[in-house]
């Protein structure tokens, strides 16, 4: 994923925000921080077009054409980047060459906003899974993502890079009640452990600002948790 300037480090933008009581207020995270999650993930231009891969929580804060969450966010050029997505798309599913989540003619399958190059150089690997949660080893998970790197590798051949991206989590490492901001502790360690340090690597640590932006159980987001937190993934990535 270059490094980043600190003027578009992992901060959700500022905006009127819902009144939340005390336990749920966001905690601030130091700018230096902050700037070292999105440090090594990469400035769009080196790459003709990113794909991220992903399931509805991606979705969310991808955005649509209406509200493009992500692509519209500052610094980021619509042209390089496309989504693919599938309701439930985990590392299972992706890790299956002929999952029909790889099909462009599948009717379920979804690719939103194909880059104007279609050579994907750059893949943005969202994490989950069915089987593996909070309580499988790291060292399992790591496992489950060694699979889906090596088929995703199999369905580009000019590919350069990875980027593991742990599912987004509860603010500040809360556990929020969802099934998404529990797992995200050992996703994290799970990326790290993936990565090798070239082509692939651990994303940032993108965490919600307050855990209302959870819609559910599982870790969907609301509309206002996606407005946030689209603006926040894009600026671990824009130039």
């Amino acid at each position: 994923m270059l490094a980043i300037a600190p003027t578009l480090a992992c901060v959700a933008p500022p905006e009127s925000a819902p009144v939340v009581t005390a336990a749920e207020q966001p905690s601030p995270r130091a700018p230096a921080q902050a700037a070292a999650e999105c440090s090594l993930v990469g400035a769009q231009a080196a790459y003709r077009c990113t794909e991220v891969i992903g399931y509805s929580q991606t979705r969310n804060w991808w955005g649509a054409a209406a509200t493009p969450w992500f692509e519209g966010s500052p610094g980021i050029d619509g042209s390089r980047w496309q989504l693919r997505w599938h309701n439930g798309a985990v590392l299972e599913k992706w890790a299956d060459p002929a999952y029909e989540g790889w099909n462009l003619g599948a009717p379920a399958t979804h690719l939103d906003s194909p880059c104007s190059d279609a050579t994907v150089e750059r893949v943005v690997l969202n994490l989950g899974s069915e089987v593996l949660d909070e309580l499988s080893p790291a060292e399992d998970w790591a496992a489950a993502i060694d699979a889906t790197v090596a088929t995703v590798r199999s369905k580009f051949p000019a590919l350069r890079t990875i980027v593991l991206q742990p599912i987004v989590g509860g603010t500040a490492a809360a556990l929020c009640n969802t099934q998404a901001s529990r797992s995200h502790p050992v996703q994290v360690q799970a990326a790290a452990l993936a990565a090798d340090g070239a082509q692939v690597i651990a994303g940032p640590d993108l965490q919600v600002t307050s855990c209302l932006a959870f819609a559910d159980a599982l870790g969907h987001l609301t509309h206002e948790g996606s407005r946030r937190t689209g603006p926040k993934v894009a600026a671990c990535y824009a130039q």
